[in-house]
């Protein structure tokens, strides 16, 4: 720290002005770094390292066991101080979550299922739901369900790589038949129902 300070000054202006003797000055110029030092140097080259090669995804836990892969032993706390001491995080992406806006007409609509999902038999309520489903060869694909909520079981479903109404309105042809007096059928108010 002190040879960070003494570019461009006497050494009696540096010792007056941090109010140090000459003696304390020499011993800290001087002094040579201890071994704890030296390998907590080594071991922040190396973390820092392993996080530059990861792009700053890696947390303290990945970077820890890449340093044990390399026969670097530490501990886990020891590179999270590290790398809490360098100002190092794993920069996280926030995963996406398609999110549908509530069409204006559809607002209106009552609930009539008022949070109610128990239902006391078999084809009482029914409750629709599209899931949306990323896969690498087709990006999104789109699995539209209806499950009965007293027996918690899917009765239909179908699939698609496009999302319309129609892909729910084949799901529920295919249980049009076990259709009711009395049957609610739930569905979110999503614009991208109907």
């Amino acid at each position: 720290m002190i040879q960070n300070l003494i570019t461009g000054f006497s050494v009696s202006t540096v010792i007056e002005t941090l109010g140090l003797s000459r003696s304390t000055y020499y011993a800290q110029i001087n002094r040579k770094k201890s071994k704890t030092q030296v390998e907590q140097e080594r071991l922040a080259f190396q973390i820092h390292k392993e996080y530059q090669n990861a792009k700053g995804r890696y947390g303290a836990s990945k970077i820890h066991q890449k340093l044990i892969q390399s026969s670097n032993n530490c501990s886990l706390k020891r590179v999270q101080r590290l790398m809490r001491k360098m100002g190092l995080q794993a920069n996280t992406r926030k995963k996406w979550k398609p999110k549908t806006p509530v069409s204006s007409d559809r607002k209106h609509l009552s609930n009539l299922l008022k949070q109610d999902f128990i239902a006391s038999r078999l084809n009482e309520k029914w409750s629709t739901d599209i899931t949306y489903i990323h896969t690498v060869k087709d990006e999104w694909c789109y699995l539209s369900s209806i499950m009965d909520l007293y027996s918690k079981k899917i009765i239909a479903w179908d699939f698609s790589k496009t999302m319309e109404k129609e892909l729910v309105l084949q799901t529920i042809e295919k249980v049009a038949y076990r259709v009711n007096d009395g049957l609610i059928l739930q569905t979110d108010k999503a614009v991208n129902i109907f």
